[in-house]
């Protein structure tokens, strides 16, 4: 409804479900997120084209699963968008974004490290740490991920306070909404 593009994103309950349709939609590679209690470690992102390690990765899962340690399988395979990844957080305050003494939305942009080594390898963490940059309304790409009416509207109805970070990946066609996530208060 905001305009973004999306990705094609699918839910599983079963491992067994997730591992057929990644061989009937071996073209495509996707990344494995996990919900729930599920630790992150298990999240993975196809590297091969024909989705071998994908494949390699679910049936392993479905080798050591316990639902005992981390609950019912629930995990997310999503489309493997190529691009720049990076999202936008700014405060509204139930009716508008914060603004600056010269009345411009204020916020950031920001770049997270998900590996745990340098240069994007490693074990997947929550977050490694994020580098953030202080922009207004001025910067095109903070202005054109977060401030689409119909995110503002929205946020209106429900008279949400708190921070908005929208992540996705820009892209030479566009860009591509991956989590939209609210923080109450401060994050």
């Amino acid at each position: 409804n905001a305009g973004f593009k999306q990705s094609e994103s699918h839910n599983f309950t079963a491992i067994d479900d997730a591992l057929e349709f990644v061989k009937e939609n071996r073209e495509t590679r996707w990344i494995l997120k996990q919900n729930a209690g599920a630790p992150k470690s298990i999240n993975h992102m196809g590297k091969f084209p024909n989705s071998e390690d994908m494949i390699h990765h679910l049936e392993e899962l479905k080798k050591s699963w316990s639902d005992v340690e981390y609950g019912k399988f629930d995990c997310d395979l999503m489309e493997i968008v190529e691009g720049m990844e990076v999202a936008a957080s700014a405060f509204f305050n139930g009716k508008e974004f914060l603004k600056n003494k010269e009345g411009k939305v204020v916020g950031f942009l920001n770049w997270e490290e998900k590996k745990e080594i340098d240069g994007n390898i490693g074990e997947t963490t929550g977050e490694m740490g994020t580098t953030f940059i202080g922009c207004t309304e001025d910067n095109k790409l903070f202005a054109d991920i977060i401030l689409k009416p119909k995110i503002i509207e929205a946020l209106r109805v429900i008279k949400f306070r708190g921070v908005i970070d929208i992540n996705c990946i820009k892209t030479d066609k566009g860009i591509v909404a991956l989590e939209f996530t609210c923080r109450f208060g401060i994050p």
